[in-house]
């Protein structure tokens, strides 16, 4: 590539950085120098939001989760569904509900942040530990339906254990409980 097709390539990746940092992905992710981008991967964004899968659960969906207010997770028990990765974490299929039409966010507390991850959105299946997993996922619901489903889950350091996460709903927080 010749200087001109160089310096080109440089203000194009600039632009689209630049992009990324002012809130145009909604990552919550800062621009990284081009010369660093080549030798090392940008840090895994935290946060994320998931719009609507198109899965709508069935109007039974609560006596099939572990629920709070308007929101749920279809996982009875962590270790029973857990399944063990070839890095020494376990994955816990989890799918998610939503009723209603306002949004909800997952969040992991900060003292088990490094121990236990979200896997949701778009890198689901990228993520094999909690470093690299989210820390808060806001679901968008489907518009024009009772219910909303979204495919995911957890990733534990180790093994599973019993965890309280943080759902927040119309303004309030509440704490979700899962048994080992």
């Amino acid at each position: 590539m010749d200087s001109a097709g160089r310096v080109l390539c440089i203000v194009a990746s600039l632009v689209l950085a630049t992009a990324a940092g002012c809130g145009g992905s909604g990552s919550g992710t800062a621009p990284v120098r081009t010369d660093q981008a080549r030798h090392q991967p940008p840090p895994a964004p935290t946060v994320v939001t998931v719009g609507c899968e198109g899965i709508t659960p069935p109007p039974s969906w609560r006596r099939q989760t572990a629920s709070v207010g308007n929101f749920g997770l279809f996982v009875e028990h962590l270790a029973a569904q857990a399944h063990e990765l070839s890095n020494g974490n376990h994955l816990v299929k989890a799918g998610a509900a939503v009723a209603g039409s306002q949004p909800v966010t997952l969040r992991v507390p900060n003292d088990l942040r490094g121990t236990v991850g979200l896997v949701y959105g778009h890198t689901r299946g990228h993520q094999r530990s909690p470093a690299e997993a989210w820390t808060q996922v806001t679901f968008r619901p489907c518009e024009r339906k009772p219910r909303s489903g979204y495919v995911g889950g957890l990733i534990f350091r180790g093994e599973t254990h019993d965890i309280s996460l943080e759902v927040i709903s119309k303004g309030s927080l509440q704490r979700l409980k899962l048994r080992r």
